[in-house]
């Protein structure tokens, strides 16, 4: 048992494995899409210069293609959180705002 953080990098670690076994497989590949909160992280731009997303972009820079996650969403000084989708170019910036669901189902 390890503390949050500890778990959301190993969380993280395991998706980039994946990744990269899955890019080996498949290098024709154009387009990275993770499953709904894949990441338990925030990724909107406010959070992009912590640890964890700073790993994330130079991933996708490595990848050199776009990758679609879900993860969490908040705007800094509010306390609403929202499980979104982000969109990252192959240069790792925020290609769009994040969607943000509204309703859980």
């Amino acid at each position: 048992k390890g503390t949050e953080g500890e778990m959301q990098a190993a969380v993280q670690q395991t998706y980039f494995d994946m990744t990269d076994e899955a890019l080996k497989a498949f290098p024709e590949a154009e387009m990275i899409i993770w499953p709904e909160t894949a990441l338990a992280d925030y990724l909107d731009l406010d959070y992009l210069s912590k640890p964890r997303q700073m790993e994330l972009r130079n991933k996708i820079l490595n990848w050199n293609r776009a990758v679609v996650t879900g993860a969490y969403s908040r705007t800094i000084n509010t306390t609403d959180v929202y499980n979104a989708i982000f969109t990252f170019n192959h240069r790792g910036e925020l290609a769009a705002s994040a969607y943000k669901k509204s309703q859980l189902l």
